[in-house]
């Protein structure tokens, strides 16, 4: 069985840790701008393009296993790493957050000439923090739609909202029409429901959350009327009814 030994020596042995860094699609909370593109695969010398967007903004040759590359606040990068030697070339894609938030909140209601319109209820998320090889990562689900956020830098927070959306004030009453009467204002949307799942940390040290109702329309100013001899001003309208805040459901798991 000595054979073996030294076949297991000569075989070269990459450094432990994630094949690529930083994750594909992952987008990097991080107020550095520069971030360490790194890779584990077979090879001496090895090909590193990176891209912002479609421009091309360095090619290198390295013997090393990690590359530093410049990145600004809300960009989105793509870059590739090729031995040599020949073989595939792998590409990986990345963004940088813009802001430190995800907002999920309610439309407003629209101007109206008569009734405020309505404001809409806050989203229905579900966020995940679960610690890997990377780091800790925040997945925000909402629908269909999935996004991986990476928490790069100690000490950061980030904010997720589903507030309600404001109802839009009602019209003033007509002078002197059949309608002097103010308007109703639009009610106020619902704040909407967080379900949060956390394994490795509680939410709190990483995460504020904001579900809160809109803000009711206001009832529009009454206009002027005749009443025999004299002129009279009309009710103001009513305001919109308010809304109730939303949920935050949490669950720590082992």
């Amino acid at each position: 069985m000595w054979w073996i030994f030294w076949l297991w020596l000569a075989v070269p042995r990459l450094p432990v840790g994630p094949a690529f860094y930083p994750p594909d699609d992952s987008i990097l909370l991080q107020n550095s701008g520069q971030v360490q593109l790194r890779w584990t695969r077979p090879g001496k010398k090895f090909v590193v393009r990176f891209w912002q967007g479609e421009v091309l903004q360095s090619q290198v040759t390295t013997t090393e296993r990690s590359f530093p590359v410049s990145v600004e606040s809300g960009g989105t990068y793509l870059w590739s790493v090729q031995s040599t030697a020949g073989g595939p070339v792998e590409n990986h894609a990345f963004s940088v957050a813009g802001s430190f938030a995800y907002h999920s909140d309610g439309r407003s209601g629209t101007a109206s000439d008569v009734r405020g319109l309505p404001g809409s209820n806050g989203g229905q998320l579900r966020v995940e923090l679960v610690r890997d090889e990377h780091g800790m990562n925040l997945y925000i689900v909402e629908r269909q739609a999935s996004r991986r956020y990476l928490f790069c830098e100690p000490g950061l927070r980030f904010l997720i909202t589903a507030r309600g959306g404001n109802g839009s004030d009602g019209a003033a009453g007509r002078d002197f029409s059949s309608h002097p009467q103010g308007y109703d204002g639009g009610a106020a949307g619902w704040g909407g429901n967080i379900r949060v799942l956390t394994r490795n940390a509680p939410w709190r040290d990483y995460l504020d959350l904001d579900v809160t109702p809109g803000q009711a329309g206001r009832g529009g100013r009454g206009g002027f009327y005749q009443d025999g001899d004299d002129i009279v001003q009309a009710p103001d309208g009513a305001a919109g009814r308010p809304g109730q805040g939303g949920r935050v459901d949490t669950r720590l798991e082992p």
